[in-house]
């Protein structure tokens, strides 16, 4: 009794399946495949944790190869380098691109972190605004930015879509 009920609703998961296939066809000869969407859209990343002081953009969500802006506390001391990190669903990945900023008097620029990630050590103290870029080929998703070489930490997220 055990085996054939067995069979039996592995002979109705069966049906089912090709009865989803049948109806799942736009051409009627191939089938429709739905690609499952990003971790990134399905869970967004936690809220910045307390210890890490955050810095505000405007705008708050920045467009790709857009300028904006980035403004911190009085007292905050930093360089002129951020690092971008993108979402990957549980955890944030490594800088995906290195930022800096017109703080040292040039204008701002943004590469990929393929191309080697090397920081001029140079200090920045105050609430800025710093302006920044971003770059040209950001994907799609949640992003984190850090700064690079700070004494003190401070990121802000936002999204891009």
């Amino acid at each position: 009794m055990t085996t054939v009920v067995r069979v039996t609703r592995v002979a109705r998961a069966l049906v089912v399946m090709a009865c989803l296939l049948a109806a799942c066809t736009d051409s009627g000869d191939e089938p429709f495949v739905a690609e499952a969407p990003d971790a990134e859209v399905q869970s967004p990343p936690p809220s910045e944790d307390d210890s890490v002081e955050t810095m505000v953009l405007d705008p708050v969500n920045p467009s790709v190869g857009g300028a904006f802006t980035a403004e911190f506390s009085a007292d905050n001391l930093r360089g002129g380098y951020f690092h971008l990190f993108r979402w990957d669903g549980s955890t944030w990945g490594p800088p995906r691109y290195q930022l800096e900023s017109d703080a040292n008097g040039g204008e701002p620029t943004a590469i990929s972190a393929t191309d080697g990630l090397e920081v001029d050590d140079y200090g920045v103290e105050g609430r800025g605004p710093d302006r920044l870029v971003m770059p040209d080929d950001l994907a799609e998703g949640f992003w984190r930015i850090c700064t690079a070489n700070a004494l003190d930490l401070a990121c802000a997220q936002f999204t891009v879509s």
